[in-house]
C-alpha cells in the first residue's frame, strides 16, 4: 500500500488498527513467546507472557456472519493455551453488536485507550537539544536497544531476546531510535511505516530520566524523518498518562479502543 495522501478519520481508524495488529506480527515471526492468531475474520495475539498487550484480539471483520461461535471458540482456545484474553472493539472497523456479544459470553469491561492521529503538515519542530538522539543501525546499537527495552518496560529476557531479535532483522519499514544524555541511552522509540502512515510504538524513557522532555522529543525525532520521507499521517495508541503529552504534540484522537476481559 502507497502513502496515504488523504484520509479521513475512519480511515485513519482502520489504518491505526491495521499497523498495530501488522507491528505485532511482524514481532511475532522471531518470537518464541509470542504469537499471531488468524482466525476466520479475527487476527490478535496470545503469549505465555500473561499481560493484556500480547494477548487480545485487535482485529474483528465488521461483516462477521459467525461471531457468537467464533468468540466461543476463540475463549476456548485461550483457556486451553492457560493465555488470558483481551478482545478490543474499535469503532467504525468491529461487528455492531460485538461488544453485546462480549458480555453475553461473560467477558467483562477492563478499560480502553485512545487511538490517536495527526497531519504531519501540522508538526512543529521540535528543539533537540540536550539529547542526542540516534538511529539504531548496527549490532551494538541493537543490544544497547534491547536491554533499553527491558529495562523500561520491566519485561523477562524472553521478551528482551524477542524484541532483540526484531530489531536485527533492520527492517527498512521499522526504524528504531535511541535518545542519549551526556553519552548515556536514556530514551527510545520506533517508528513502522504501514498501512499508508507513520505508527510510533516503543516510547520510553529510564525512570531516573523522566520529567525532562525527553518522551516527547524522542517521538518528535521519528516524526520530523517521517515527514521528509514524504509521509502525511501518523498514528499511535497511548496510554492515558502520554495523551496529553501527544495533544500538544498536534495528535488527536480518532477514537477510543474499548478492552474486554474473559
Amino acid at each position: 500500500m502507497g502513502i496515504l495522501k488523504s484520509a479521513s478519520k475512519e480511515e485513519l481508524i482502520k489504518a491505526n488498527q491495521r499497523s498495530l495488529m501488522d507491528f505485532f506480527h511482524m514481532t511475532s515471526k522471531k518470537s518464541d513467546v509470542i504469537h499471531f492468531l488468524k482466525g476466520e475474520g479475527i487476527e490478535g495475539l496470545y503469549s505465555s507472557i500473561p499481560i493484556r498487550i500480547v494477548n487480545r484480539i485487535i482485529l474483528t471483520d465488521p461483516n462477521s456472519k459467525y461471531l457468537d461461535s467464533e468468540v466461543e471458540n476463540i475463549s476456548k482456545f485461550y483457556e486451553k493455551k492457560s493465555s488470558p484474553l483481551y478482545w478490543e472493539v474499535w469503532p467504525e472497523n468491529s461487528p455492531d453488536k460485538l461488544e453485546e456479544t462480549l458480555l453475553k459470553q461473560n467477558f467483562h469491561y477492563a478499560g480502553e485507550y485512545p487511538a490517536m492521529g495527526m497531519k504531519l503538515d501540522q508538526l512543529v519542530e521540535e528543539d533537540l537539544k540536550g539529547l542526542e538522539i540516534k538511529r539504531v543501525e548496527n549490532k551494538k546499537q541493537a543490544f544497547i536497544l534491547a536491554d533499553l527495552f527491558k529495562e523500561i518496560y520491566q519485561l523477562p529476557d524472553t521478551a528482551r531476546e524477542d524484541f532483540l531479535n526484531t530489531v536485527l532483522l533492520f527492517d527498512q519499514d521499522l526504524i528504531n531510535y535511541l535518545g542519549y544524555e551526556d553519552g548515556e541511552p536514556v530514551c527510545m522509540s520506533s517508528v513502522y511505516y504501514y498501512a499508508g502512515v507513520a505508527g510510533i510504538y516503543n516510547v520510553g524513557t529510564k525512570k531516573d530520566y523522566c520529567r525532562k522532555g525527553y518522551g516527547r522529543k524522542v517521538t518528535a525525532k521519528p516524526l520530523m524523518d517521517a515527514s521528509e520521507k514524504g509521509y502525511k499521517y501518523a498514528i499511535l495508541q497511548s496510554s492515558e498518562q502520554g495523551e496529553k503529552v501527544y495533544q500538544r504534540m498536534g495528535f488527536e484522537e480518532l477514537c477510543r479502543v474499548k478492552s474486554f476481559k474473559k
